[in-house]
């Protein structure tokens, strides 16, 4: 589970090489009322906003990320938290053309 509570919380893609596809689904919860949401977006080499920053006074579980590399070039990304001030390292790798990698909130992190 990956929890969004902060005014600076969000999980960003670091990415150089080819661009990726990003697929992103979350559920924010604010006093009992659960809303839905998702973000379909093309992340290109730099920093990219994967997950953005939940509302005042409310939790964001993001609970799904699929990314895919449809460029005929390799891609290097690290799926990365930050608070706005701390950044971690969630997953990394190089994903070839053609493969995808995905975030569950029931299954972790995969390679596809």
């Amino acid at each position: 589970m990956l929890i969004l509570s902060g005014a600076g919380d969000r999980i960003q893609l670091s990415l150089t090489g080819a661009a990726l596809d990003v697929h992103v689904t979350w559920v924010d919860t604010a006093s009992g009322v659960i809303t839905p949401g998702r973000l379909n977006q093309s992340a290109t080499p730099g920093f990219t906003t994967v997950c953005p920053t939940p509302p005042a006074s409310t939790q964001r579980n993001a609970k799904s990320i699929h990314i895919r590399n449809k460029d005929v070039t390799d891609a290097t990304f690290t799926l990365q938290h930050t608070d706005g001030v701390t950044t971690i390292d969630l997953f990394g790798m190089v994903l070839p053309f053609g493969r995808g990698f995905q975030y569950t909130d029931q299954g972790g992190f995969r390679v596809l």
